[in-house]
């Protein structure tokens, strides 16, 4: 683990437009650059890599996520329309506003294993479905998503001698884990893997 900084920003829009513009300004993601979107809608899951440009609004959304190293933005269709979001960003040097955490880098497998055709990937236990990620795995690899996982950093004990012990109880009771954000998506396995899922 290394100690880093993350910063948690929120975000809203009346509808998509404003959320969008808005996440674009916060983020200052040039409309030209890649990112991996994860959209859910009331009639699909769809993990894609495309173009800030070439992002539509999607059509009847539920919630999502748009992430690029080293920010990612999560974002939630609420039942009048509008959106709320949340940013992550992390960071090597500390600023205004920010935590400091403990990172660990993971790789989580995604469903299906990688056939002869770029991006598509089959499961058994699912016959006839194709799924499709913005991944290239060679035969018998699978895709997954990298997480990078905040933790809270352990109180130290002389960091703390002039505070009560009822104090120090509930810094020890809090979860460890504070945040986390998707990274980028890729395939493989062994050294890939390895090297994905790296502690850093």
């Amino acid at each position: 683990m290394t100690t880093v900084w993350i910063k948690r920003q929120p975000l809203s829009g009346a509808n998509w437009k404003t959320f969008f513009d808005s996440m674009l300004a916060v983020t200052r993601w040039d409309k030209d650059a890649e990112v991996f979107s994860y959209m859910e809608t009331v009639t699909s899951c769809d993990l894609t890599r495309q173009r800030i440009a070439e992002i539509m609004e999607p059509l009847r959304p539920l919630e999502g996520r748009f992430f690029r190293d080293p920010l990612e933005v999560r974002w939630l269709m609420n039942s009048d329309g509008a959106f709320t979001a949340w940013m992550i960003q992390e960071s090597v040097a500390s600023s205004s506003g920010e935590e400091s955490v403990n990172k660990v880098e993971r790789p989580y497998y995604l469903i299906g294993i990688a056939t002869e055709t770029p991006g598509e990937f089959k499961e058994a236990k699912f016959p006839g479905k194709v799924f499709n990620y913005p991944a290239v795995g060679g035969s018998r690899e699978r895709a997954y998503i990298r997480v990078a996982e905040y933790y809270r950093r352990k109180p130290n004990a002389f960091d703390h001698q002039d505070i009560e012990t009822a104090t120090i109880d509930a810094v020890l009771a809090m979860p460890m884990l504070v945040a986390h954000r998707f990274i980028d998506v890729g395939a493989g396995h062994g050294a890939g893997l390895k090297a994905a899922g790296k502690e850093s």
